[in-house]
């Protein structure tokens, strides 16, 4: 069965994304699991068996998209937000063989709190974007009603549907 979800979630904090300036690609990223302990991961959030930290979520997502071949940027600025201000994105993906970008922006509660709050102005600020942009949410501690709404004013998947909607966006 191999190494155990802790393990797993270690390596996966452990892991620093960001080793140089410019993008990142598959081959260079140093990765800190397989693809088969990713999906192991990725299920384990899913079923509710494992509790992340934002920053692991920030990690899986990265990985994911990494594991279908693209290249990335660690946590970016990329145009302007709804108040002109510099905006920053968790990540940026690119296919090198057609340079299609996509900026994603990860968004994980697990216990009640303020994110949930935060999702009109995450939507807003997509709409801003000079590239196409997607939010992935994840955890269970979101306000009914929330995802739903998420959904519908926006380009938005979760963890467990990620690695889809990824294949599906860049056509791969």
């Amino acid at each position: 069965m191999g190494r155990s979800l802790e393990k797993l979630l270690l390596a996966v904090a452990e892991w620093e994304p960001r080793q140089k300036d410019g993008w990142i690609a598959r081959d260079a990223a140093n990765l800190p699991v397989s693809v088969e302990e990713l999906e192991r991961l990725v299920t384990a959030d899913a079923e509710n068996k494992t509790t992340l930290a934002a920053s692991q979520f920030e990690r899986l997502v990265c990985l994911v998209a990494v594991l279908q071949g693209l290249d990335y940027k660690w946590q970016c600025y990329i145009g302007k937000t709804v108040y002109g201000k510099r905006r920053k994105v968790d990540l940026v993906l690119k296919q090198s063989a057609t340079g299609a970008r996509l900026a994603v922006e990860c968004k994980y509660q697990d216990t009640s709190g303020t994110a949930d709050e935060k999702l009109p102005y995450a939507v807003l600020n997509q709409r801003t974007l000079p590239i196409p942009g997607v939010i992935v949410y994840g955890g269970h501690g979101w306000s009914d009603g929330c995802i739903p709404w998420l959904c519908a004013n926006s380009q938005a998947t979760d963890l467990n549907n990620w690695a889809d909607w990824v294949r599906f966006f860049f056509g791969i």
